[in-house]
Formats: C-alpha cells, sequence, structure tokens
C-alpha cells in the first residue's frame, strides 16, 4: 500500500515527525527513499525544503498541485501522536529496535488478519500484542494528512463513516461528483465493497456549494471530538481551489448551511445506492439518473 519518504538515520520514536508517504501497492515501512524520478528536481528539492522547515501547508499546496497535474503518487503523513481534524488515523506500526518497521519485516503472522487494508493495526491492543510477540521497541500510530480527495475535473468530494469501526453499522461511504455531473459513489464494509455510478440532475451541485458557503466552508466551529465518534468529510472545488472540511457528524448537521449541504450529499448517496446505503435520509425528489452497479 503505502511507502514512508524521508526517514531520519536516527529515530526517537517520543518525538512527532512529519514524512512524504508515497502510495505502492504494498506497505512499506519506514524504508527511507525521496521523491521518484518523474518529479521534477526543482519541485523534489522544493519539497525536501518544506519537510524540513515542517511547513504543513506548504507540503500540502505541493501534493495538491502534483495531483491536479497528474501525479497523484504522493500524501504527507506523521509517525507520531498527531492531533488535528487535518490528520486522518490510519492504524499503528510497530518500530523494531533499528528503526525498521517490525510489521514489514515480520516472520510473525499470527495477527495478519487483524491488519487494515492499509498494512497496519487498527486496534492499539493488536499492536500491543505484536510488539510484544515481536520484541518491537515502540507502537507508532500513523497519520494521513488530508491533501485532497480531488483529481482533476472533479468537483465535490464526500465521505462519513469507518468501516473497521464496530460501532458504526452502516460502513463508509465515499461520493464523487464530477464537472459534467458524472457521480461514483463506493460503499465499504469490513470484507465487503460495493460502486454505484449514476448522473446527478444539473445545478445540484451548485445547490450544494451555496449551501456550504452560507455555512462560512471551510470554516469548522471548534469542537472536541467524542471518543470513537463519527465524521464528516466533504471537498469542494471552488474558483478552481479545492477546500476540504472535516467536521464532527452531529454537529455538521446543527450548522446552518452546513446542515442543508451534508443533507443533499446523504440523499445522492441513498438514492444512487438504490437505498443500500443506510447511513442517511433520502430528502430530495429524484435527483440521479443511468444508475449503474459497477462493483
Amino acid at each position: 500500500m503505502d511507502k514512508l519518504l524521508g526517514r531520519r538515520e536516527q529515530i526517537d520514536w517520543e518525538q512527532l515527525r512529519r514524512v512524504v508517504l508515497r502510495r505502492d501497492d504494498a506497505y512499506e515501512g519506514f524504508e527511507r527513499e525521496s521523491f521518484g524520478d518523474e518529479v521534477p528536481q526543482d519541485v523534489a528539492e522544493r519539497g525536501r525544503e518544506l519537510l524540513a522547515a515542517d511547513d504543513i501547508d506548504g507540503v500540502r499546496e505541493l501534493l495538491i498541485d502534483l495531483s491536479r497535474q497528474g501525479n497523484d503518487n504522493y500524501d504527507y503523513v506523521a509517525l507520531g501522536d498527531q492531533r488535528g481534524g487535518w490528520w486522518e488515523f490510519r492504524g499503528f506500526d510497530v518500530a523494531d529496535k533499528k528503526g525498521k518497521s517490525a510489521l514489514l519485516h515480520r516472520s510473525l503472522h499470527d495477527l495478519d488478519d487483524r491488519l487494515s487494508p492499509h498494512g497496519l493495526f487498527w486496534n492499539h491492543e493488536d499492536a500491543q500484542a505484536f510488539m510484544q510477540a515481536a520484541k518491537g521497541v515502540a507502537i507508532v500510530p500513523v497519520f494521513r494528512f488530508r491533501r485532497s480527495g480531488l483529481a482533476a475535473g472533479q468537483s465535490v468530494w464526500y465521505s462519513i463513516g469507518n468501516e473497521h469501526n464496530p460501532g458504526n453499522p452502516f460502513g463508509r461511504i465515499e461520493l464523487i461528483i464530477d464537472e459534467d455531473n458524472h457521480a461514483k459513489l463506493e460503499l465499504h464494509f469490513v470484507g465487503a465493497s460495493s460502486e454505484w455510478t449514476g448522473d446527478v440532475a444539473p445545478g445540484l451541485t451548485d445547490e450544494i456549494k451555496a449551501a456550504f458557503a452560507r455555512g462560512g466552508f471551510p470554516h469548522r466551529p471548534r469542537h472536541m471530538l467524542p471518543a470513537g465518534a463519527t465524521v464528516r468529510e466533504v471537498e469542494l472545488v471552488v474558483d478552481d481551489k479545492p477546500d476540504y472540511l472535516m467536521i464532527y457528524d452531529r454537529l455538521g448537521m446543527e450548522v446552518d448551511g452546513y446542515k442543508d449541504g451534508f443533507a443533499m450529499l446523504e440523499a445522492i448517496a441513498v438514492q444512487l445506492s438504490e437505498g443500500a446505503y443506510k447511513g442517511g435520509e433520502d430528502s430530495l425528489p429524484p435527483s440521479v439518473s443511468n444508475i449503474q452497479r459497477t462493483r
């Protein structure tokens, strides 16, 4: 799955580190590498400078620019106990005595069925058990910075739920609507995923964006996330620039403007899934056509 880039030779796991992550087919732990050859040298050098300066906004903007130019291979991650709504928890790894990923170099596979699709432990207790069995030295939380859910030509991205949360019976959805009103919905449960495509009524994405603008998008009221809370994530392209909001599920349905935008997104998800998604209400007249189940 993911490849972590930019590791220091000597690692102090008590200190938070932020690095660049390269997407790949298999998890490759903490092995050091730099930006690939497909990244222009001046861009790669600028990226390393921003990482060294711990310039979060600068790294995010650089990766967004790369993505919208067609290079969607890189993300930004934190190794350690990172806080803040921009950071999405991906799971736990375990460091060995050499500062490498004990998961990547493991000979023990008794807990492999506990690994998430990201190749990491979702539950701290599983990571603790593996660390003791593998004689690791530290549990390392891995967080991904929410860079952009959108590629070029896409206009709206929405996600809610966590298929790995036993308290969530509705799974996780990802809804994408492009500039031509074509929509794709993914519905994920542990061990099962479904996907639909369809066309959203013309003008509806403009209504969604207008509703979020009334709420002050992308501003988020200050609030604490309860343990195990469900969050709503939405990204909208406004004036050719993507902006992102993560907000506590219930608060998102209370803020004027936001609650209307989220209600429309939920209704689209229900209609596009032909009722398979049970986590939302269909509050719109028929607004999705040409529906096809593709998975």
